[in-house]
């Protein structure tokens, strides 16, 4: 249950932070010249995140990090249908006017919240790192008489046949 409640404040205050990234969403009247400029400006971040990402994607190919890639192609994988989205919101936002052109804009700044943060998370991604030492073992097994031909194995007198072993190849 604490997990939960830590999950939860931390999606509180991290969206709240993210949604201050590119914009709040509820100052949604303006006019079209404000728009095309926030949304200009919100472009321009989401390419930045994308480089970002992908300058870091080149550093894990570097390293031959076959997990952080992993996890940077699946950010990537996530952030171009949100670019993509960006195109087509921008299209709608310019060709509307009144209360579409605000519906526009806010799911325009949405989608950029969504590509920031999976920036943040391939930002994460690439800080991890598997921490590998040299390991030692000191583990003696136990003794254990090897077992002649008819002796005693040291137990209550019990007899221990030898091992046999599998016949020859022809």
């Amino acid at each position: 249950m604490k997990l939960i409640a830590k999950i939860v404040f931390v999606a509180v205050v991290g969206g709240a932070g993210v949604s201050s990234m590119y914009g709040a969403p509820g100052t949604t009247t303006g006019t079209a010249s404000q728009y095309a400029a926030e949304a200009d400006a919100i472009k321009s971040k989401m390419l930045a995140d994308h480089e970002y990402v992908m300058r870091l994607k080149v550093k894990a190919v570097k390293e031959k990090d076959v997990i952080k890639l992993n996890c940077l192609n699946d950010k990537l994988v996530q952030m171009r249908p949100e670019m993509n989205i960006l195109d087509a919101l921008r299209q709608k936002l310019d060709s509307s006017t009144g209360p579409e052109q605000d519906a526009a804009f806010n799911d325009l700044v949405a989608s950029g919240n969504k590509v920031r943060e999976q920036r943040e998370l391939a930002g994460q991604c690439a800080e991890s790192t598997i921490l590998v030492g040299e390991s030692s073992n000191s583990f003696t097994g136990p003794t254990v008489p090897s077992p002649a031909d008819g002796d005693d194995m040291g137990g209550a007198g019990e007899y221990i046949e030898p091992p046999g072993y599998a016949s020859p190849d022809r």
